[in-house]
């Protein structure tokens, strides 16, 4: 067998840069899924107080809400509710009205006037 130079690679070898590139690609699931516990534990931590205002007592170490913020979790579901029912009866009557109601909130990029600008000073 002959070798090669130091500059050269043998065949079928692969570089450094494959080997740093496959092994981050393949920690890359498992890093998210650790870097996702954190934000996890600190959203279930605020459920229990989520749905005492919600009006809904699912836990004994949380004490229930003076009114009116108990009312609030009935009021947004009923307030949903009726934007569901008032949505169905658009898209069934009126379904034009709901596409230019997503025309208008739609941010378009003006286009430019003429020439764009350079910033250089022009005499």
């Amino acid at each position: 067998m002959s070798r090669n130079s130091s500059s050269e690679l043998l065949r079928d070898a692969i570089g450094l840069r494959e080997v740093l590139f496959q092994s981050i690609t393949a920690m890359a699931p498992a890093a998210a899924i650790a870097a996702s516990i954190p934000a996890g534990a600190a959203i279930a931590a605020f459920v229990p107080a989520l749905l005492t205002a919600a009006g809904i007592p699912a836990f004994d170490f949380v004490s229930e809400l003076s009114a009116p913020v108990p009312y609030g979790g009935p009021v947004v579901g009923v307030w949903m509710s009726i934007g569901i029912v008032v949505l169905t009866v658009l898209l069934r009557r009126h379904p034009e009205r709901v596409a230019q109601t997503g025309r208008i909130h739609l941010d378009d990029a003006p286009e430019p006037a003429g020439e764009p600008e350079t910033g250089a000073v022009q005499r």
